[in-house]
């Protein structure tokens, strides 16, 4: 199982990599631009992506979060910049694992106040498959704003690559 998990951490990490590729070309103003979809723009979905893993690796560590995490500076390629040394960290924390670990529960309060029980493996595998899902997001976001030159991020690709 241990094994499954660094390919997964390694593969959000090399998907955010190819994501950014495609948005550091890009203008601030045109990653604020206004879309219709679960968030108002490019740079939102970015900044929930980035939140998303931070509270999570928080709360994996013990902490619990009571506020969004914020940078000096939180332009949309700094907001990928945080999501990729986010990302770096989950790859060096997973290698440290063990299978014993990830089958632990672990009790964690959300930003509501509400307190969960879950085991580190489904808390990992949610982490990666919201940030799929959300990649996703971007990638719709960026066709409907008129960008077709988007690298593919899909896991195949990923295994593909190696």
């Amino acid at each position: 199982m241990k094994q499954l998990f660094i390919s997964y951490t390694s593969y959000n990490h090399w998907a955010n990599k190819q994501l950014t590729s495609a948005i550091d070309m890009l203008t601030e103003e045109f990653c604020h631009t206004e879309i219709v979809g679960s968030f108002p723009s490019l740079y939102d979905t970015i900044r929930h992506l980035w939140h998303a893993e931070f509270l999570w690796w928080q709360r994996v560590n013990g902490i619990t979060p009571t506020a969004l995490p914020t940078l000096a500076s939180e332009s949309t390629l700094d907001l990928m910049n945080a999501l990729l040394d986010q990302g770096k960290e989950w790859e060096i924390w997973a290698e440290n694992l063990t299978d014993e670990q990830l089958l632990e529960s672990i009790t964690y309060t959300n930003m509501k106040g509400e307190t969960f029980t879950s085991s580190l493996w489904q808390i990992l595998q949610h982490i990666f498959n919201h940030a799929s899902y959300h990649r996703g997001q971007v990638v719709m976001i960026l066709r409907q704003l008129g960008v077709f030159s988007i690298p593919n991020t899909d896991y195949i690709a990923y295994c593909r690559s190696k």
